[in-house]
């Protein structure tokens, strides 16, 4: 019966990659600004989606990760409003510099940090999902 066992060395290069991503997200991610596609093509979007169902921001491309991404935000429950022109024109750019900076101006830094926060935590499933797949051969030759 075959085992599948990391080497030491395999455990130690697993463990700095694991801490590298973690100290990413925890130390420099807090303090980067935003850039643009990720407030209002990414987060912004992805709450109004979630809140509205209405997909004319950004219907280029599927919904899934930006609706990860404003997951929490049902938890903050930001202000959200579609009485805007930028919302009647499907302005994505303007819209989420409105939302965030004039209506949640007090709640921003929570609003990013958990949005950021929330993708680490797709980083961790994501890297689980292929440490198991990778086990996946040798799971079939145990099972033989």
């Amino acid at each position: 019966m075959t085992s599948f066992k990391l080497t030491k060395i395999q455990k130690i290069l697993l463990a700095g990659l694991f801490a590298a991503y973690t100290a990413q997200v925890l130390f420099l991610v807090r303090d980067k600004s935003p850039t643009t596609d990720e407030i209002s093509f990414n987060m912004v979007n992805g709450y109004a989606n979630i809140k509205t169902g209405d997909f004319r921001m950004s219907p280029a491309q599927p919904p899934l990760v930006r609706e990860w991404m404003a997951l929490p935000w049902l938890f903050i429950n930001p202000k959200f409003t579609t009485d805007r022109d930028s919302w009647r024109a499907a302005d994505s750019v303007p819209f989420a510099v409105e939302f965030l900076y004039k209506d949640n101006r007090g709640i921003v830094d929570s609003l990013l940090w958990s949005s950021r926060l929330i993708v680490f935590f797709l980083g961790l499933m994501l890297f689980a999902v292929s440490y198991i797949w990778d086990s996946i051969p040798f799971l079939f030759k145990i099972l033989r």
